[in-house]
């Protein structure tokens, strides 16, 4: 098995029965948005993992990695890394299914589009900005005194830096129109949760958690409030994505 870069499928095909998991491992920050998007998929799925808090900015946890992003995630003694390619290898397992056309379309306008434009528009706000550095910090109090100044000038400069790094985004209100077509009866995925359900609904809990209204108010102009309160009162049922 060799694990993947970044955007790209596994040289082999992850051929795993819900049974055969046994170890889960999640590399990963906090507040980091495609972390969420990955406890999302695992909380839904009921999988149990354990979750290794990668330290900022020396990152020592995942140094045996010749990957350096995050999530990460091993299962058994398999390395998958990138949110959207850990959705599409183990949509098999966790849904019983591959993930339709239809969805892995969503699944890329949601991290490489609406996922970035968020990463923007939050980091751009001021107390969003705040809000965020404080959760980004909550299970690492130790490096809030020498890190959290490095963190706070990083994401003040974000936006202008993810701008000019991908000047393909677009602001978050024109995707709107994509996911508001995309339902397809109660869900993404049809009348049952899909892995484009739980990327979305993964973001909006994301900024609820960090107190900002900016998904909120998203979904609410693109008649998307509904949707997400139905998946908010399934995920109610499982394990939280949050540790605080």
């Amino acid at each position: 098995w060799e694990p993947n870069n970044e955007g790209e499928d596994p040289p082999q095909k992850l051929s795993l029965r819900r049974d055969e998991i046994h170890t889960v491992k999640l590399y990963q920050f906090e507040a980091s948005p495609p972390c969420a998007i990955v406890r999302a998929l695992l909380a839904w799925a009921e999988v149990a993992y354990d979750e290794v808090q990668v330290s900022y900015p020396f990152k020592s946890e995942i140094s045996w990695s010749k990957y350096q992003k995050i999530p990460i995630l091993v299962v058994n003694d398999f390395q998958i890394n990138d949110s959207f390619i850990i959705y599409k290898c183990l949509a098999p397992t966790l849904f019983g299914r591959e993930a339709s056309e239809h969805e892995l379309k969503l699944m890329k306008q949601i991290t490489f589009g609406v996922m970035v434009a968020v990463e923007m528009e939050l980091f751009a706000n001021e107390k969003d900005r705040s809000n965020f550095v404080d959760a980004f910090f909550s299970n690492d109090c130790c490096s809030q005194t020498f890190v959290k100044p490095l963190v706070v000038l990083m994401v003040s400069q974000a936006p202008d830096r993810i701008r000019k790094s991908h000047p393909e985004v677009k602001d978050l209100a024109d995707y709107g129109e994509t996911f508001r077509e995309g339902l397809q009866g109660n869900f993404m995925g049809g009348e049952t949760v899909g892995p484009a359900d739980l990327m979305l609904w993964a973001l909006g809990d994301m900024c609820r958690h960090v107190r900002s209204t900016l998904m909120e108010e998203w979904m609410s102009n693109n008649g998307l409030t509904a949707w997400f309160e139905r998946i908010a009162g399934i995920m109610a049922t499982k394990k939280s994505i949050w540790s605080q």
